[in-house]
């Protein structure tokens, strides 16, 4: 790692840049079954509609064409057959 000194410093203080760490990794992945899972929440539980995923956008914005052919889109049995696929039932569509 490189020390460097900061300028004008009166302290003469240095510095030591360093790697970002990486993000977090969640185990949802190839090797990830639900059959492996210490515990799995219900789809229809508090928590899964609670902190399920979300459609964002700017107040105002969320009658808008674009967001609403966006939701459309993604609330189709052809994502809901992807996901169910994609995750072996560590993902589960609630839409």
């Amino acid at each position: 790692m490189d020390l460097v000194r900061a300028c004008d410093s009166p302290t003469n203080a240095t510095f030591e840049f360093a790697e970002a760490a990486p993000p977090p990794s969640f185990p949802i992945g190839p090797a990830f079954f639900s059959a492996d899972a210490l515990a799995l929440e219900d789809a229809s539980g508090d928590a899964a509609q609670t902190y399920a995923n979300i459609i964002a956008c700017s107040t105002g914005e969320e009658n808008s064409e674009k967001i609403q052919a966006l939701v459309k889109a993604l609330q189709t049995d052809a994502v809901k057959t992807f996901i169910a696929d994609s995750y072996n039932g560590a993902v589960v569509a609630i839409f």
